[in-house]
């Protein structure tokens, strides 16, 4: 969905691979995007652990549940860009925009 709106991105298959990228990536990445509940590390926790590697790299969490839900049982941290699945091309699109402003 969004490679056809002009951006690049990379997939992987766990968060251990997603901070091995970062932690070789040159290119720079200017946001990361991860489901809250994965198995082994859960995204916040990928967050912190991504963004210790680039302070400057931005965070957009996904979930199921709801944002009251993930935040009122402390797997986000307040204030941090949110989307509820599922959700459609464009929204994803515009809190993409968002968590990059």
């Amino acid at each position: 969905m969004l490679q056809r709106h002009g951006y690049r991105v990379f997939d992987f298959a766990s968060a251990a691979e997603a901070l091995e990228f970062l932690r070789q990536d040159t290119a720079g990445v200017d946001l990361l995007i991860s489901d809250i509940v994965m198995p082994h590390m859960g995204g916040m926790e990928l967050a912190r652990e991504a963004q210790a590697l680039r302070p400057a790299m931005r965070v957009l969490l996904m979930s199921g549940y709801t944002e009251t839900s993930v935040t009122g049982q402390g797997l986000i941290s307040p204030g941090t860009a949110f989307i509820h699945k599922p959700f459609t091309a464009a929204s994803l699109r515009e809190k993409v925009r968002e968590a990059l402003r």
